[in-house]
């Protein structure tokens, strides 16, 4: 069975389960949900996988380094992570400069 094939049984099966113990309400707005789990999912495993290093996750995800950042701020993951030397401090939100604040 292909990677492929297994990361999609895994979808079904935990859709499923979540289906299957959760109220009708939360159904309305599954695929939003589910959509906005596995995005955060997807980049807190490729940061960790990378050490941090966002230049190589946008090669892994084959995005902009401005799309990836933007991604980063709206999970709250952008940060001078763990494998930096610099203090860990939240990225301040800044509307007028975007990703830009965290340089």
């Amino acid at each position: 069975m292909s990677q492929q094939n297994l990361l999609r049984l895994s979808v079904i099966e935990n859709v499923s389960t979540f289906l299957n113990a959760t109220d009708t309400d939360k159904v309305k707005v599954l695929y939003a949900m589910v959509i906005d789990e596995v995005e955060q999912g997807i980049l807190e495993a490729t940061m960790e996988f990378a050490k941090g290093n966002q230049s190589d996750v946008t090669s892994i995800l084959t995005m902009s380094r401005a799309t990836l950042r933007k991604k980063l701020q709206k999970h709250d993951l952008l940060y001078h992570g763990k494998y930096s030397k610099k203090t860990v401090l939240p990225c301040p939100k800044n509307d007028k400069f975007d990703s830009l604040a965290c340089n």
